[in-house]
């Protein structure tokens, strides 16, 4: 869990005020901390439209997932809240998106305290979007470290 030392840290960083910080984070998770409660899963929020454009950008036919009925929540052209859900539904979702392409899945997701898009990672300083899932699995303060170096 941040302290209010670490987000105090993060801001003299980049040169902002602490509540700066505060409410991205706010507006971002509501304060609900990057991890979903009594587990080690980051928070994240996967977005089917996002994982339609991946995949064609790896050259796979989204439409041929579009219409079989146990992806429609997860591929489709368009944004919509429709599919959303919260805490492991959400990894539900990422999980059947990750049985077509791990990639693309990966980067369709918003991930921890600051919701950053895995298709981020290289803005983050990560070499991969797996190194970026890795570190945004290891603890808030990691998540936060990557939310700086998203932003700067």
């Amino acid at each position: 869990m941040l302290t209010n030392n670490d987000i105090t840290n993060a801001a003299h960083l980049i040169n902002v005020e602490p509540a700066a910080v505060k409410a991205v984070l706010e507006v971002e998770t509501g304060n609900k901390g990057g991890f979903i409660s009594n587990t080690d899963k980051p928070v994240i929020l996967f977005e089917g439209h996002i994982f339609w454009k991946q995949l064609k950008q790896r050259n796979i036919d989204p439409s041929k997932y579009a219409n079989i009925s146990m992806y429609k929540d997860i591929v489709y052209p368009k944004w919509t809240k429709t599919f959303y859900k919260t805490g492991m539904d959400e990894w539900n979702r990422l999980n059947k998106a990750i049985s077509i392409n791990k990639e693309a899945a990966l980067e369709s997701a918003s991930w921890g305290l600051a919701q950053i898009m895995g298709f981020n990672y290289k803005m983050c300083d990560c070499k991969s979007v797996e190194e970026f899932v890795e570190k945004m699995k290891s603890s808030e303060l990691e998540q936060l470290k990557l939310f700086l170096m998203f932003i700067s």
